[in-house]
């Protein structure tokens, strides 16, 4: 009679053969390149990324749907002992009549060669159908096709927001890091992807290769790979490569370890608000640059209450115009969010420190420039900060011109045109007094390798101290004064 540990020792190695089977099998997939969605190749993920993705979302319990990936079946099936009716297998490939079940794949769904939306838009049918509909526990995992249309269009985004619209317990997903660098300096493709979730707080983990043939043998996918984990029921910092940040905080910096060391000791002394959050971008006061309702000051009425405007006029430049208070004051308290709308009326009668929204040189965010009481300015300007004293607008600026500043606009910085998003890095700090490089990095204790590293950025094309004391004077002549009086003193 067969004792115990032979019949265990003979399950066992039926249960390797089975395996290494599958083994074979995978292998022939890629080699014979017929392992692809709708004719665009998926990579083959090596067992060790695997396993890491797999540990990082591995329940018992759970229904897996897994996007392309037989290697990720083949760890759940051998590795985690999940059951073969738990899995359900999205694939862009018939395998060339290979049997599903001789993989260990019991239910499978082979995409239709259609147009990307078409693809998704079967995919998460299939799933809901198969899963009963109920999401909340089913891990979505994957790797999905990376680029279509001769590399133009990206297609893991539509995947991944695909698998999003399905309301899973989790989405784990190997995809180029190209989706939050877009829009840095180094910014890439997956741009829609970056609009609509980088600054997303369900992003549990992600682990970022920067060479992406540490992956992928043989590949060069621009700004590397990453996998990551987001998770329906997380809200706080992604815990990026080891370190707990948030996503946008690092999407301009991953290759670097200078200006990673210089974030983190900007971030670790920081912990307001970034002046890309507090900052009026775009329509600071609803107010566009060809407004119909502008008026020229010798057309003023006694009887209306106006705002003068700083705006920028093609033919005559920047100038100031008139605009009906009242008109205005409409405009704002159409916004949606209440606590925006009273700051925003209240700073009306606060200084301002504004810029244009667009600067041509790359290395800093142009010309600042104050605005007093009772002014406003057109979409056309940024208003960067604004306060009851004028000596706080003043300090701004100081911040502003420093080297420090300009560094960290550098880092998000790609165009002339400039978002809030290119001050997304920069930590707001104490007005209450001047600021100079020597003062910030003595307060974020930077080091004289950094420092030298910020000069070279930035001295290279620009003579900040020079600029500063340029630009400074000719701020302080005008703060408090209005270029025009716009009190029409005629009866009209």
């Amino acid at each position: 009679m067969i004792g115990y540990d032979e019949r265990d020792a003979i399950k066992d190695q039926r249960a390797l053969l089975l395996e290494r089977r599958v083994d074979i099998a995978i292998d022939k997939l890629y080699n014979e390149d017929v392992y692809k969605v709708n004719d665009l190749q998926t990579f083959k993920i090596p067992k060790h990324i695997v396993r890491d993705m797999v540990d990082a979302i591995y329940t018992p319990r759970q229904k897996y749907v897994v996007l392309f990936s037989i290697e990720i079946i083949h760890e759940l099936l051998f590795k985690r002992n999940i059951r073969p009716e738990n899995i359900y297998f999205v694939s862009g490939s018939d395998i060339k009549g290979r049997k599903f079940s001789e993989l260990g794949i019991v239910n499978y769904f082979v995409l239709p060669k259609d147009t990307v939306e078409n693809t998704v838009f079967a995919m998460k049918k299939w799933i809901k159908d198969m899963t009963t509909s109920i999401m909340d526990n089913v891990t979505v995992i994957g790797n999905p096709p990376y680029n279509g249309d001769g590399k133009k269009q990206t297609l893991y985004d539509k995947f991944f927001t695909g698998a999003v619209e399905l309301n899973p317990k989790t989405i784990c997903m190997i995809i180029p890091s190209s989706w939050f660098i877009a829009g840095s300096k180094r910014g890439g493709s997956g741009s829609s992807m970056y609009n609509k979730y980088i600054d997303d707080r369900k992003f549990k983990q992600i682990q970022h290769f920067n060479n992406s043939a540490d992956v992928f043998e043989d590949t060069n996918i621009p700004n590397g790979v990453n996998w990551f984990v987001w998770s329906s029921d997380y809200n706080g910092d992604c815990m990026f490569n080891g370190e707990l940040r948030r996503i946008r905080d690092v999407s301009a910096y991953m290759d670097d370890k200078v200006i990673q060391d210089i974030l983190k000791k900007v971030f670790n002394k920081t912990k307001s608000n970034k002046v890309g959050d507090t900052m009026y971008r775009q329509f600071p006061y609803m107010v566009q640059s060809n407004d119909e309702n502008f008026v020229e000051p010798d057309k003023a009425l006694q009887s209306v209450d106006y705002l003068p405007v700083y705006m920028t006029d093609k033919k005559k430049g920047r100038r100031y115009v008139l605009i009906d208070k009242e008109y205005v004051l409409k405009q704002l308290n159409a916004r949606r969010d209440a606590n925006d709308v009273v700051d925003r009326i209240g700073s009306i009668d606060h200084y301002k420190v504004c810029i244009s929204k667009a600067c041509g040189e790359v290395k800093h965010s142009g010309v600042p420039f104050i605005l007093s009481p009772g002014e406003i300015c057109s979409r056309t300007f940024f208003v960067m900060f604004h306060s009851k004293s004028v000596d706080e607008c003043k300090n701004f600026i100081t911040y502003m011109m420093t080297k420090i500043f300009q560094f960290l606009v550098s880092l998000k910085k790609i165009s002339h045109n400039m978002s809030a998003d290119t001050f997304s890095l920069i930590p707001n700090v104490d007005y209450s007094h001047a600021q100079s490089d020597c003062s910030l990095s003595e307060f974020f204790e930077l080091s004289d390798v950094e420092l030298e590293y910020i000069d070279k950025c930035i001295a290279d094309d620009t003579d900040m101290s020079a600029f500063v004391n340029t630009k400074m004077k000719s701020v302080a002549n005008n703060v408090g004064k209005s270029v025009l009086s716009y009190k029409c003193e005629s009866a009209l």
